[in-house]
């Protein structure tokens, strides 16, 4: 008895990357996707498509159609949902997304009442 196979040639492809940021909120209370989805569209003012995809707890990965408004996002950081850190990083093709270690982030620092002689550019970080 003879099998009837089908055979397709398998094609790599490799996964679009660009424009792709991952990133994880910071916090116990366990967000949907929906929620960041709608949080993050009006803290963003996002002109142009934006998709939220929901990796695992709170890991979600965000696809910008708009290469300006991606770097205006990553620019920004740290951004912040409701009080907790939203730590971004860029998508790498070579990384799974369960890879990605989100302990180091970027913060911003205000000082007030520095005085004059405090202020030079050796005392920045």
């Amino acid at each position: 008895m003879e099998e009837n196979q089908i055979s397709s040639p398998l094609e790599w492809r490799e996964a679009n990357v660009e424009n792709l940021l991952i990133g994880k909120v910071l916090s116990s209370w366990i967000y949907s996707r929906a929620a960041i989805d709608s949080i993050l569209r009006k803290a963003w003012n996002l002109q142009d498509g934006f998709d939220v995809i929901e990796i695992n707890g709170n890991a979600f990965m965000f696809k910008f159609a708009d290469e300006g408004e991606y770097n205006r996002i990553l620019r920004g950081s740290p951004w912040s949902i409701n009080g907790c850190l939203l730590n971004l990083m860029e998508r790498s093709r070579y990384k799974s997304c369960e890879e990605f270690e989100f302990s180091r982030s970027p913060v911003w620092i205000q000082m007030h009442n520095v005085t004059m002689e405090a202020m030079c550019l050796e005392n920045t970080i």
